[in-house]
């Protein structure tokens, strides 16, 4: 457009125009604030209920469950030192291993239930007080107890083994003061306190001393191999009850034929390596000559460390029995959802089992969800040019406009400005709208400067339109795979769902050309050109993914793959899950990158400075991992169990993993992502079929 002046008298054209184009992002709620996963999750579950239906390897340090009914409650290995059991019904309860050193049982009862025993073998009873309690049938085989109060109970009917672990804790033996007991076990006057006990007649010794097994019937055996602890191995060990190996692993490797017998004296084991049984040799624990044994008797074996089984078999076809055992499975180690197993049976037809409390652990911590990373920052608009980012595409910023042009022409009496632009009428190029949808625009240009002898520069060009800032992904959800799966003979672990990605923002919008300044002064001519607009800066890159939390390990008393295992008259004592890995958090969106200044080396207006980038959308939070399962019998490939009088005693799940927390806003005005859900339980069964 051409502009006409004339000289002194003449009106002066007035021409300004002024656009600003800003769009002006959308408004997002804030999620919460979330403090990021922590590395090391505590190992112990705590309970979360004063009355426990099933809550083994717990920490309920000093709980009060005074007076709560408990029948056949799973509390194994749970820590429960200083625990109020006062009045409490325990009968048919199961402690095994559970640390009860100086809780209270006053007046408990911990009687038979229909279920089972009340079981507190191998727990710690240190400084415990049993005063008024009533324990018939109570199993206490292998426990601690120094310092328990026993006094004035009647214990005939309680299992204590042909040893007990007595002592004297602070300056209080273990005391049996007034109570009535078999002739089960030896005094002694270091560590007990006897005084007022009426001893239970002891059964006449018979004539023939013979070493039997609990309930075992070892009348088919055609050779026998013994081991106890007190024995050595070597290359004729375990031919006679006195000369016994020392190993029940290397006793099994001395059976040379099918028909052999391992007998394995009354005691507790703790093998180095998972005990490898072999077809047709049979195994028998809780051995002793028959004038010192019970029935109830077992041999305590505990599994080598890492949750490795205790016993495994493979191939077992042409039949093996298992009996009289105690099988305790040990943790599963490590963060990466190891599984914990106690009897491993494979590829294996005739393995019976009898007279066997096969007792799970806890499965290991699922891995945490590793943390996406953060979007890449938006590059700068350098000149005229635009800023680029190499790591998402479309964001790229507008380029700044070109320089707005003028000539002058004079008349007699006036004078005419007659401007020009190159490209896009002076006005800066839009940016890329990167995932938004939306082009920032460009600047338009400044208004001129048109006059009979000019003194100012022309208006600067408008700056251009703000990239719109990306909008933020979704949260994780957790998975609906609550039990894991095999592959092969595997276990695996489910994952969490990560969180979804955010979008990229857009470009800023290049700046507008400055305007002219332009005139004739005299007829002298002043032709000063408006300068070019600075480019805008690069969108900001979407935040990286955070990955799920990985389900807790199972955990599996009896684990049976391709196989048929015949238990009878035993017990399978599930365990705890293990925890859930925590959700990774979800990476922050980079920012946009800053415009660039409008040009100023020609002397019309200065250019309009470029607009900033949007800034890239956060990620949301990864979903926690499940909790781990728990599961009496896992049944792989088609397995399948057999026999009579199996009792189940369930375990518990694993505690789910927390989500991740949702990538922050990168800048103000930005969207915050969600956080992940947390992980569910995982499932709690006596039996699932794989």
């Amino acid at each position: 457009m051409r502009q006409r002046a004339t000289f002194p008298g003449f009106s002066r054209a007035l021409i300004a125009a002024w656009l600003m184009t800003a769009l002006a992002g959308p408004t997002f709620s804030q999620a919460p604030a979330r403090q990021e996963p922590p590395d090391n999750p505590v190992e112990v579950q705590k309970a979360t209920t004063e009355e426990p239906d099933s809550c083994p390897y717990c920490d309920m340090t000093g709980a009060n469950l005074a007076g709560k009914d408990l029948t056949n409650v799973n509390l194994t290995g749970a820590i429960l030192a200083r625990a109020n059991f006062k009045g409490a019904i325990l009968n048919g309860a199961v402690l095994i291993g559970a640390n009860l050193a100086g809780a209270n049982f006053e007046n408990a009862k911990l009687n038979d239930s229909a279920k089972g025993h009340a079981d507190l073998s191998r727990a710690n009873l240190s400084g415990a007080s049993f005063q008024g309690a009533e324990m018939h049938g109570t199993n206490l085989q292998f426990a601690q107890m120094g310092g328990t109060d026993f006094s004035r109970l009647d214990l005939t009917r309680a299992v204590f083994g042909p040893r007990i672990k007595a002592g004297v804790a602070g300056s209080r033996k273990t005391s049996f003061r007034n109570a009535k007991l078999r002739g089960e076990f030896a005094a002694d006057a270091a560590t007990m306190d006897v005084e007022g006990v009426q001893w239970e007649r002891a059964a006449a010794t018979p004539e023939a001393d013979d070493i039997v097994c609990g309930r075992a019937d070892l009348s088919g055996l055609t050779s026998r191999i013994y081991v106890a602890n007190t024995g050595t191995d070597n290359d004729t060990c375990g031919t006679s009850y006195s000369s016994p190996c020392k190993t029940i692993g290397f006793g099994i490797g001395r059976c040379a034929a099918s028909g052999c017998g391992v007998l394995v004296t009354w005691d507790e084991y703790r093998p180095a390596d998972t005990l490898a049984l072999r077809d047709g040799v049979n195994v028998y624990g809780g051995c002793l000559p028959r004038s010192q044994s019970r029935p109830e008797y077992f041999s305590a074996v505990t599994a080598p460390d890492g949750g490795r089984p205790v016993a495994s078999s493979s191939a077992i076809n042409g039949g093996t029995i298992l009996q009289g055992f105690q099988l305790n499975a040990s943790a599963a180690a490590g963060t990466n959802a190891a599984t914990s197993v106690a009897l491993l049976v494979k590829d294996s037809s005739k393995l019976s089992v009898l007279d066997t409390e096969v007792v799970a652990n806890r499965g290991a911590q699922g891995a945490l969800g590793s943390k996406g990373g953060d979007g890449a920052t938006g590059g700068n608009g350098s000149g005229r040019d635009g800023g680029t980012v190499s790591s998402c595409s479309n964001t790229r910023g507008g380029t700044g406009s070109v320089r707005r042009e003028v000539s002058v022409d004079n008349g007699a009496f006036s004078f005419t400005c007659k401007p020009s632009c190159s490209s896009n009428g002076c006005a800066g190029f839009g940016g890329s709208p990167g995932s938004t949808g939306s082009f920032a625009g460009g600047g338009t240009r400044g208004g001129d400067n048109c006059t009979e002898c000019p003194r100012s520069r022309g208006d600067k060009g408008n700056r251009g339109g703000d990239g719109r800032h990306a909008s933020c992904g979704g949260k994780g959800v957790p998975s609906t795979n609550l039990a894991g799966s095999f592959s092969g003979d595997n276990w695996m672990a489910s994952t969490g769902g990560s969180g979804s990605s955010g979008g990229d923002g857009g470009g800023g919008g290049g700046g507008g050309a400055g305007g002219y300044k332009a005139g004739s002064c005299f007829w002298v001519k002043t032709q000063d050109y408006g300068n070019t607009g600075g480019g805008g800066g690069a969108g900001g890159c979407r935040g990286g993914v955070g990955a799920g939390g990985q389900q807790g390990g199972a955990s599996f008393a009896l684990l049976a793959l391709r196989s048929t295992v015949a238990l009878t008259r035993s017990e399978l004592v599930a365990g705890t899950g293990g925890i859930g890995g925590n959700g990774g958090p979800g990476g922050r969106g980079g920012s946009g990158g800053s415009g660039a200044g409008g040009a100023s080396n020609e002397d019309g207006g200065y250019g309009g400075d470029g607009g900033t980038g949007g800034a890239g959308g956060a990620s949301g939070g990864a979903a926690g991992g499940n909790g781990g399962p728990a599961i009496g019998a896992a049944l792989v490939g088609g397995s399948t169990i057999n026999g009579s009088a199996l009792v189940y005693y369930p375990g518990q799940s694993g505690t789910p993993g927390e989500g991740g927390a949702g990538g922050s806003a990168i800048v103000t005005g930005a969207c915050t992502a969600p956080n992940g859900d947390n992980g569910v339980k995982g499932l709690v069964a006596d039996t699932k079929t794989y």
